[in-house]
């Protein structure tokens, strides 16, 4: 399998999407700049039913929110046919011999165009343009738009023009709620946990559940599970869990969270573990 990465750079960043990103929060503004229209080449091997197959290599696009069209730059695929000749020895009686043999080759050239549509700071959206024997195709990976796709074929070529139509709703994003700190409070005399909500002005009006698990760290024997809060909050940009558990040494938090609403889907969102805090 051959890999070839390039990046272009598809201005028009939406204001929203680039303007109002800050290194504060979650989303990584260089990589969201890098990467706004990041393809690669992939050329495996894909057998069709018979007795020829073709290559198969794709072009992928990963886009991010636009304010104005996108117009990607043309590319060129090639795919070549390979044909299974076999044969049979009758005369020495050593059973039938095959090999690929090349066939007929395409190279043509694909263009994706993609219509302004907003997306939230941390989505994104991914495209396969892909080359199969003599016709390209175009793949919807991950999206979070239902589009209507406009195919123009003629001279070499295949352009496909990507319209929105209507939004779903996208993943949340895994680094959206951050840890400010978990510690063990001795005026409260409780382990704290206090996060912060990175995209808090993206969800307003919505809720989100936070779940977590407070674990005994234990020196000779297995760790345990001590304490289990799952609290639903109104969205604001900070949100603290108190533990009533006072009787472990040393502890951590295993924590995730759910967005309630509609900006996002409710998929659980696991973050694994925080540090660990003594009393």
């Amino acid at each position: 399998m051959k890999k070839v990465l390039a990046i272009v750079i598809c201005l028009g960043f939406t204001s929203y999407a680039a303007a109002e990103i800050d290194f504060d929060r979650a989303i990584d503004i260089e990589e969201a700049i890098e990467s706004s229209s990041e393809h690669s080449f992939d050329i495996p091997n894909v057998r069709w039913d018979g007795d020829s197959w073709y290559t198969e290599q794709y072009y992928e696009y990963l886009v991010y929110s636009l304010d104005t069209d996108c117009t990607f730059e043309k590319t060129r695929f090639f795919s070549q046919e390979w044909i299974q000749n076999c044969y049979t020895d009758y005369a020495f009686d050593t059973g039938t011999h095959c090999s690929d043999i090349r066939g007929r080759s395409w190279s043509l050239n694909g263009q994706l165009i993609i219509k302004q549509r907003e997306l939230y700071p941390w989505e994104k959206e991914t495209f396969h343009i892909y080359i199969h024997g003599p016709k390209l195709d175009l793949r919807l990976i991950d999206t979070v738009y239902k589009y209507s796709i406009e195919r123009v074929e003629g001279g070499g070529e295949t352009i496909f023009t990507l319209t929105p139509k209507s939004r779903e709703a996208g993943k949340p994003d895994m680094y959206g709620i951050e840890i400010v700190h978990f510690a063990y409070s001795k005026e409260a005399k409780k382990y704290v946990l206090k996060l912060k909500d990175v995209w808090a002005k993206d969800y307003a009006g919505e809720k989100i559940e936070i779940y977590a698990e407070l674990w005994k760290d234990a020196f000779l024997w297995p760790d345990s599970a001590k304490e289990t809060k799952r609290i639903e909050f109104e969205v604001s940009d900070n949100y603290e869990i108190f533990f009533d558990n006072n009787e472990i040494d040393k502890a951590y938090v295993k924590w995730g969270f759910t967005r309630i609403g509609k900006v996002s889907t409710e998929d659980y969102m696991n973050r694994g573990e925080t540090y660990k805090v003594s009393k």
